[in-house]
């Protein structure tokens, strides 16, 4: 059987929320990061390190 993943994002990338978000993209399967909120200065690392293009400042776009 073949399940389509939860797409998921995460809201703010600091210490637990970049160890959150890594986990999601390295090791369940089941989920997959398709977007990422956090401080201007941490969108480029999300890029980068996560492979997210949809990087946002403002929670609610």
């Amino acid at each position: 059987m073949n399940n389509p993943k939860i797409k998921i994002a995460v809201i703010g990338l600091g210490r637990l929320g970049s160890f959150h978000a890594q986990n999601i993209v390295n090791r369940v399967d089941s989920l997959e990061l398709v977007a990422v909120c956090a401080a201007e200065n941490q969108l480029q690392w999300a890029q980068d390190n996560l492979n997210v293009n949809a990087v946002y400042t403002d929670y609610k776009k």
